[in-house]
């Protein structure tokens, strides 16, 4: 049995965003409390055996509520010699002036990329669906120049990221900064088991109406680099990196399993959304 990646789960499931989309509050509940670095040492053993190169500290919730989590994950993933670290946060507290000395030491103990969790690259649509107001071009400006590279993970939604025409401007507006990003692209997607009905009717309001029209343009202009172990594509389009994908995938082949994923209390799962996927 091997993994794609390996996922660490950072801080608690406190956020400081109002995402209607929110994929946490839709599975199952973890206890996250002190975390169990015996465990932790355990799963990155078995990250390194399936010859895994990135590890992402995510979250329940926001993990740079909790900056000093992240400077201990770091400070522990050092001896176990992983090429690429990266950080998902949505970014809203990144441009606080008091964060820079966090973000200096994360890359110094290795933090390579961040990559900030939008709906949109206009600040206002983006506050109008994550509830706070900070300048997501901004900030990929910022952080490049502390020498991070910065992904753009957006989710796809009717009214936002939703057309080829959308998606061209985005691209265009990326193309303003003076260093590249990586863009992801994924609709905004149900569990496939949610008690959350309001989550889950909204996300059923506003499903992306144009996916296969984006999907087509960026087949038939763009040129396709990779494709990943749980079905998402990496494109090059105009000189732009592109990632398709989605949020939730399902894969029943043992040989192809997504990620690992590590919970602070010392739970080594596999799958976001089933309580019964568990190996330690």
């Amino acid at each position: 049995m091997k993994f794609g990646s390996f996922s660490v789960v950072t801080g608690t499931e406190a956020c400081n965003a109002k995402c209607p989309y929110c994929v946490s509050r839709m599975t199952p509940k973890q206890k996250l409390g002190p975390i169990n670095w015996r465990n932790f040492n355990i799963a990155c053993k078995r990250a390194v055996r399936s010859d895994i190169d990135t590890v992402l500290l995510t979250g329940k919730g926001e993990p740079v509520l909790y900056p000093d989590h992240i400077t201990n994950y770091l400070f522990n993933l050092e001896k176990h010699n992983f090429p690429f670290i990266e950080l998902q946060t949505n970014g809203i507290l990144l441009q606080e002036r008091e964060m820079k000395s966090h973000l200096k030491t994360w890359y110094q103990m290795g933090l390579t990329t961040i990559s900030i969790s939008v709906a949109h690259y206009n600040t206002e649509q983006n506050r109008a669906i994550i509830g706070s107001n900070f300048d997501p071009i901004g900030l990929a400006s910022l952080l490049q120049n502390m020498g991070f590279l910065v992904r753009f993970s957006c989710v796809m939604m009717k009214g936002g990221i939703d057309s080829t025409e959308s998606v061209k401007n985005f691209i265009r507006i990326l193309s303003t900064l003076d260093k590249q990003v990586q863009l992801t692209l994924r609709p905004v997607t149900n569990a496939v088991d949610t008690s959350n009905t309001e989550i889950s009717r909204w996300i059923q309001n506003n499903q992306p109406q144009n996916l296969g029209k984006i999907k087509t343009m960026l087949d038939v202009e763009g040129h396709r680099l990779l494709l990943l172990p749980h079905g998402g594509i990496v494109y090059d389009y105009e000189g732009q990196n592109i990632c398709l994908t989605n949020c939730l995938t399902e894969d029943l082949n043992p040989d192809n399993i997504r990620q690992l994923i590590y919970y602070p209390s010392g739970r080594l799962t596999y799958d976001w959304q089933y309580k019964g996927a568990i190996l330690l």
